[in-house]
């Protein structure tokens, strides 16, 4: 029997039910068709039984977008000809501290997609450093009052991915040679 996908005019329990029924099968496949399940179901489901797995869905079961939502941050840092003379900042701070949500747009893309499609839009071209889990990527210092001579540089980072996913973002941008 061919299971169908959650439509308009199903209700939450109809959405669950066709989760189950997926995850009863646990044939090859089965957890990314539960993941999809859900996912065409989520603005049907109440999220915080999806987040704490009530109604027989088991949590490790949950596709990764609504257990966890990955994000980028922004900081910057700017000089001044006065502040680079005594060898600081002249100010820092977050410029977005609850970041950019890097969830998929649509199934053929993924978080990873998503974040290195967003870090080569702000034009980073440097890493923190080598790969670690918590590398930030920095774009170019570039001025931003030439009457003052203040210059800015701003650094992304990545919150909740998982150490897999930083590494496929760095190899990425790194093929790219976006980022040294």
């Amino acid at each position: 029997m061919r299971r169908r996908s959650v439509g308009f005019g199903d209700t939450p329990e109809d959405a669950w039910m066709i989760a189950r029924d997926a995850l009863e099968e646990k044939k090859p496949g089965y957890q990314e068709r539960v993941s999809q399940i859900v996912k065409q179901g989520k603005d049907l489901l109440n999220a915080e039984d999806i987040k704490t797995g009530r109604k027989g869905v088991p949590r490790d079961l949950l596709p990764y977008d609504l257990e966890r939502d990955p994000r980028i941050k922004v900081t910057y840092d700017r000089i001044t000809p006065e502040s680079a003379e005594e060898g600081d900042l002249s100010e820092s701070g977050w410029l977005d501290e609850d970041g950019q949500s890097m969830l998929p747009a649509d199934e053929d893309e993924t978080v990873v997609d998503r974040a290195v499609g967003f870090l080569l839009s702000e034009g980073v071209n440097e890493s923190s450093g080598d790969f670690s889990p918590g590398t930030w990527y920095m774009t170019p210092w570039e001025i931003i009052s030439y009457s003052t001579g203040e210059e800015e540089q701003k650094a992304y980072h990545l919150y909740e991915f998982t150490d897999d996913e930083e590494k496929s973002i760095f190899m990425a941008l790194k093929a790219k040679r976006y980022v040294r």
